[in-house]
C-alpha cells in the first residue's frame, strides 16, 4: 500500500547516508519464507521472530549499504500517485451512478472529468 511503500523509501534515504548496513528483503521472498515457516497471522511478534530465523540464512558479504536507485525510486512515486488518481476515479465514477440531483450530478461529471485527466497524465507523462 502506498503508506507503507513511502514509509520504506523515506527510511532507505537514509541508509546510504549514514552509510548503514542493511539487507533488503524482497516482499514475496519474505512472504513465501514465512509461509515456509508455517507462520500465519502477521504480528509484529511473528515478523520480528521471521526475520531472525531469515538472517541467518543471509551471508555477511550480502550486507553493505545498499544503493538507491533514484529512477526507480521516481517511478515507484508515480505508480502509487497513478494508484491513488485509479481509485479516486472509479470512486467519483461510482458515487455519480448514485446520484439524482442534475446540480450535483453536473458537479460530480466536472470532478470526475478532472480526475481522468489527472490519471491520463500520471501514465502517459
Amino acid at each position: 500500500d502506498e503508506e507503507r511503500i513511502n514509509k520504506v523509501l523515506k527510511l532507505l534515504e537514509n541508509v546510504p547516508e549514514n552509510s548503514i548496513k542493511a539487507y533488503i528483503v524482497n516482499p514475496k521472498k519474505s512472504h513465501n519464507f514465512t509461509r515456509a515457516l508455517g507462520k500465519r497471522s502477521k504480528t509484529d511478534k511473528i515478523d520480528a521472530r521471521t526475520l531472525y530465523q531469515f538472517h541467518k540464512l543471509i551471508d555477511l558479504k550480502d550486507i553493505k549499504v545498499p544503493q538507491i536507485d533514484q529512477q526507480a525510486k521516481t517511478l515507484a512515486s508515480y505508480l502509487v500517485s497513478y494508484e491513488f488518481a485509479l481509485k479516486q476515479r472509479i470512486s467519483l465514477s461510482n458515487h455519480l451512478e448514485s446520484l439524482r440531483d442534475k446540480g450535483l450530478i453536473a458537479l460530480m461529471k466536472k470532478d470526475l472529468k478532472r480526475a481522468k485527466m489527472l490519471e491520463d497524465k500520471l501514465f502517459h507523462g
